[in-house]
């Protein structure tokens, strides 16, 4: 996938972690949504910031978190044909990518700690 963050392991913790059974999914996934929303935030400044006539519509992001994978979307989606077909390059690098990399550490440690804590809970 064009512009995607790796993370490694992070299937595997997926799955480690719906095999235990019980709430270690939805505490994972809220771990993930904790850390995530930092970057959604500043996405959505940096959006306003740093892309000119984008307007409110297409500056908001929605954080989305699957069994693979962490992301960052513009809530609306495009219906037809688009008057203005640059505005996904621009938003990746104005605005996702300066922000994923703003809080990259920060969001490594969130979930470093959130992972640790919830492999004690569990006894993993």
């Amino acid at each position: 996938m064009q512009g995607a963050i790796a993370v490694e392991g992070y299937r595997e913790c997926s799955r480690a972690f719906a095999a235990m059974g019980g709430d270690a999914p939805k505490e994972l996934r809220a771990a993930l949504a904790v850390a995530g929303e930092p970057v959604r935030r500043d996405a959505e400044s940096l959006a306003l910031a740093n892309i000119t006539n984008i307007g409110d519509r297409w500056s908001r992001q929605r954080l989305g978190i699957t069994r693979t994978f962490v992301y960052i979307a513009p809530r609306a989606r495009n219906r037809g044909g688009s008057p203005r077909p640059n505005l996904g390059p621009l938003l990746l690098n104005r605005a996702m990518w300066p922000a994923a990399k703003q809080h990259e550490g920060e969001t490594v440690a969130i979930v470093e700690a959130s992972v640790d804590k919830l492999k004690q809970k569990h006894g993993f």
